[in-house]
């Protein structure tokens, strides 16, 4: 309903639009989103990783071999975490959900 009143804090404010068609993303917009967090996950799986390995050998006075195996655990949930979101786009795209049949990204 154009002219929808929407009440914010205590003052009324004239919205032409319904609150349900305000600020959605669009399903391709979703995808891009998707794409953009693998490269944050990889870089926080691997640091959190690290960090723990560095931890564990400072205490137990073991290094390097904490932080070579948590490293390489580490890579393990990065690349989890890439085939993860992978699988998920082409499974969306297989569906249409993002309204495209292309299979490209």
């Amino acid at each position: 309903m154009p002219g929808q009143r929407l009440k914010i804090s205590g003052s009324v404010v004239l919205s032409p639009f319904r609150v349900s068609q305000m600020a959605r993303p669009t399903p391709p917009f979703n995808k891009y989103l998707r794409i953009s967090t693998v490269g944050l996950e990889m870089a926080l799986s691997m640091g959190v990783a690290i960090v723990a390995g560095l931890v564990l050998d400072r205490f137990l006075g073991t290094a390097p071999w904490f932080i070579l195996a948590f490293f390489l655990l580490g890579v393990a949930a990065a690349g989890w975490s890439l085939y993860r979101v992978v699988k998920r786009i082409q499974s969306d795209m297989k569906s249409g959900k993002n309204g495209k049949e292309d299979v490209s990204l």
